[in-house]
């Protein structure tokens, strides 16, 4: 697997997580910002499998634009 499918899936979940995540915390009336931690899951998630298929620098990186995506 390349380093780029692995960013560019992380990408569409942390879009799913966000919209429906988003969606529900209306829905519900509950605060969005209490699921922070599932984003921070996911940032982590992404590193951790881009530092699988690259290195250390690549891990971070990713994970570093997942935060800017996101």
């Amino acid at each position: 697997m390349n380093v780029l499918i692995v960013v560019v899936i992380g990408f569409i979940i942390i879009a799913l997580f966000d919209a429906i995540g988003s969606i529900l915390s209306r829905t519900l009336n509950f605060n969005y910002a209490w699921l922070l931690l599932g984003s921070i899951i996911i940032y982590g998630l992404i590193g951790i499998y881009a530092y699988k298929y690259g290195n250390t620098i690549i891990g971070v990186s990713s994970s570093l634009l997942a935060g800017i995506f996101d």
